[in-house]
């Protein structure tokens, strides 16, 4: 009778570390676990504040991007107005010229 149970209570002892085993080893898989998903957290904080970051660089590029284009307008519209008075004052320097060149010939 002893010997039975006795060999009963070895065998629940043997199953006992087996169990307290695999327990250690969830345990690990489970520490594992928490430390990816804090990892992952991390991660993601660091994500969105770079997305935040790469977010204010774009506004303030379209915005120098606006102020470029507004001042190049302005530049545009000033260089049509230079042409525009070149040319009128080429064609009033032509017009001169042939005034002349017609008195010349009726000389």
């Amino acid at each position: 009778k002893f010997g039975v149970m006795s060999d009963a209570r070895a065998a629940a002892e043997a199953q006992n570390v087996e169990l307290q085993g695999r327990l250690g080893e969830m345990q690990e898989a489970l520490d594992e676990a928490a430390a990816l998903c804090e990892c992952a957290e991390t991660d993601k904080d660091c994500l969105k504040m770079r997305i935040r970051e790469l977010e204010k660089d774009v506004k303030k590029g379209n915005q120098d991007l606006q102020r470029s284009a507004k001042d190049l307008q302005g530049e545009l519209r000033q260089a049509k107005r230079d042409a525009e008075h070149a040319a009128k004052q080429l064609s009033a320097e032509i017009a001169t010229r042939d005034e002349l060149v017609e008195g010349l010939r009726d000389q």
